[in-house]
């Protein structure tokens, strides 16, 4: 228990604590709020954010978007990452992008339905800057060997938080191994 509780600690503070995170951290918290702040201007006015609330909001959900994005399995690091690996990558931060959404509006809204917070289009932009962002820092790591040092450390957090997540369906003692698990004693159970 203590060790879990270690990890989500570290987990939490380490985008902004740890060296060799803190530039990968920037990084993406940059292009994001950049591609976020374009995209709400072509949007219109209806959807524009101010730059600090896009910041913290990108701050947030990269302490989430591994976590909750577990689920969607295994990420290619930026290094390795292609055109396609970029595309596919938009669905893994839904969770995180509804999740921390409930969270920042929770304090002016009081406890309410998640996707009241915000419309369906706002959700599409903050999915869509996350894999611009994405696609930025494998664009960056591919083409310049500093750069690809500094978005490892990233690259490695990520990869913590993703094996600690209780959603991740792979890990030994996971999701998956527990329904067939279950499964399997039912059938025992019944074959018996």
């Amino acid at each position: 228990m203590a060790e879990a509780a270690k990890d989500i600690l570290w987990n939490s503070i380490a985008a902004v604590a740890d060296d060799e995170i803190l530039p990968t951290t920037g990084i993406t918290v940059a292009q994001e709020t950049v591609y976020s702040k374009l995209l709400r201007k072509v949007v219109g006015k209806k959807y524009n954010k101010g730059w600090m609330e896009l910041i913290a909001f990108s701050l947030l959900t990269s302490q989430t978007d591994a976590g909750f994005g577990a689920w969607y399995g295994d990420r290619k690091s930026a290094g390795d990452a292609g055109f396609g690996d970029v595309l596919k990558e938009v669905i893994r931060p839904v969770l995180s992008c509804v999740f921390c959404n409930y969270v920042v509006n929770v304090s002016s809204s009081g406890f309410h339905n998640p996707l009241k917070s915000f419309g369906f289009v706002d959700l599409l932009i903050m999915l869509v800057a996350k894999d611009l962002a994405y696609g930025g820092k494998a664009v960056l790591a591919q083409n310049s060997e500093s750069m690809a040092d500094n978005l490892r450390g990233g690259d490695a957090q990520f990869d913590r938080q993703t094996l600690v997540s209780r959603l991740n369906m792979d890990k030994p003692g996971g999701r998956r191994d527990e329904t067939l698990a279950r499964k399997k004693a039912l059938y025992d159970m019944k074959s018996k």
